[in-house]
């Protein structure tokens, strides 16, 4: 009887363990000063395309609608839909309009700052 209630009692530590939300995949949120600081780019755009890659993410094509930091771009390729850590957000629908913090990876497709807390949707009505 004390063996079954230790294999009770281990599967419940078990259970316990694995559905804590440990952080060693969460991103801090940073500071709205934070993220434009870190931020090579800041741009509000519409994405008009999407495209699987050989990297692992997906592309979003925006077009950029204004430049509020950095160098102005036209189109840009934004990294999403990424599962290295949960750090590129799950976003980006055809059509919808963005608000992005951004930084350029080493291929030239940029990526949010601060994960998630780098991309804002705005709504288009």
């Amino acid at each position: 009887m004390k063996s079954i209630v230790s294999i009770r009692s281990f599967a419940v530590l078990l259970i316990l363990i694995f559905s804590m939300d440990v952080g060693a995949n969460n991103i801090t949120r940073q500071s709205f000063e934070e993220i434009v600081h870190g931020s090579d780019l800041v741009v509000i755009g519409r994405v008009v395309g999407i495209e699987k890659s050989d990297y692992p993410y997906d592309r979003a094509i925006i077009r950029v609608m204004s430049t509020l930091k950095g160098d102005e771009r036209r189109l840009i390729n934004f990294a999403f839909n990424s599962n290295m850590l949960g750090e590129l957000p799950a976003c980006c629908v055809k059509g919808k309009v963005y608000l992005l913090f951004l930084a350029r990876n080493k291929i030239g497709d940029y990526y949010p700052i601060n994960g998630p807390y780098g991309v804002y949707p705005i709504e288009n009505d």
